[in-house]
């Protein structure tokens, strides 16, 4: 299968979950005539945040350890990965051991150059802070899928992808290290961003990295990361599987969304489009809930500022203020009672 859900309990994603992806309307446009979505090359992530992707303080200290052991008995606590080589191959002396785990560092710092990300909310409903950071409130799309359609959308790519959660935390308690799998490094982030709530889609792509020569028969790279490469690559995607919904910004202008709905309903007819209802307030005293007599008295209310019962609407003016005479008269006789 082209894509599934990243091995590791860690990261582990739900196929229910329900997931959202915030833009502006320039990205949503691209999105819909291109019919396939845009991946971001991992590395273009540190422009903004310049541990993505990076070793972690914990990494550091467990690379310190690993290089002052003394023995493979105390390498096996530090990695599992290193435990099972050890029992593999107990003649193999320490160092080339920790030959094995530095062998894993250089893949950290490649994940970052030779991956692209399509990033995700994960949310059982609308995010303002999500319009805000990502879309705006009076310019912007959101788009409402779940795992499950994600993995229906993709599952004719011709490439391989995987799909996980990012886990936050301390710089001292993540690691970007993996003993199993390769893209943990790119499911970890600061507890600083947590608000985000993020799901990655993730796909390998060595383009801009072709050796002279290469072919699809040959497939050979040179890996500089000195080199411009493209920002990032677009893949091929069933949009009609991946969108459950799309949503316009909530203060978006009445003859935007009328446009946005024309356009949307001709590139992609059979999905379901709407405006944001997250900061409308439903008016508490719709008349359509009031009975018929209730309503007429509302009405009458509405007039004149007074309140009456039902059998007085057709009282004249003397007759409405003697009988208000009389009901005051009764207040003031239960009053002093």
């Amino acid at each position: 299968m082209p894509i599934s859900i990243y091995s590791s309990d860690k990261f582990d994603v739900a196929r229910e979950a329900i997931i959202w992806r915030y833009m502006n309307i320039g990205k949503f446009l691209d999105l819909i005539t291109k019919q396939k979505v845009w991946f971001t090359r991992a590395i273009e992530f540190r422009k903004t945040d310049p541990y993505e992707g990076a070793l972690t303080m914990s990494d550091q200290q467990k690379l310190d350890r690993v290089l002052a052991a003394k023995d493979k008995n105390e390498l096996r606590s530090l990695s599992p990965t290193i435990d099972v080589y050890i029992d593999a191959w107990p003649e193999m002396s320490l160092y080339y051991f920790q030959l094995i785990f530095l062998t894993r560092i250089p893949w950290v710092e490649m994940n970052a150059y030779t991956t692209a990300l399509s990033c995700w909310h994960e949310n059982p409903s609308e995010s303002d802070a999500m319009w805000a950071l990502y879309a705006q409130r009076d310019a912007g799309i959101a788009i409402k899928s779940n795992v499950e359609r994600v993995l229906n959308a993709f599952a004719s790519s011709e490439r391989e992808l995987t799909i996980g959660k990012v886990n936050y935390g301390s710089q001292a308690s993540l690691s970007a290290i993996a003993d199993y799998n390769n893209y943990d490094s790119l499911l970890i982030k600061r507890h600083a961003f947590h608000h985000e709530n993020e799901v990655r889609i993730i796909v390998r792509t060595l383009d801009g990295y072709e050796a002279s020569g290469w072919s699809r028969k040959n497939r050979r790279y040179r890996l500089d990361f000195s080199r411009t490469v493209p920002r990032g690559i677009y893949i091929n995607c069933n949009l009609y599987s991946l969108i459950e919904e799309v949503i316009i910004s909530p203060l978006t202008p009445s003859y935007t969304v009328e446009s946005l709905e024309s356009v949307a309903r001709v590139i992609i007819p059979s999905v379901p489009i709407r405006r944001s209802t997250l900061l409308t307030k439903e008016d508490d005293l719709r008349p359509d809930r009031f009975s018929p007599q209730l309503k007429l008295l509302w009405d009458h209310y509405g007039r004149t500022r007074r309140v009456l019962d039902l059998d007085e609407l057709s009282l004249s003016e003397e007759e409405l203020t003697a009988r208000r005479w009389q009901r005051e008269a009764r207040l003031d006789a239960v009053t002093e009672g």
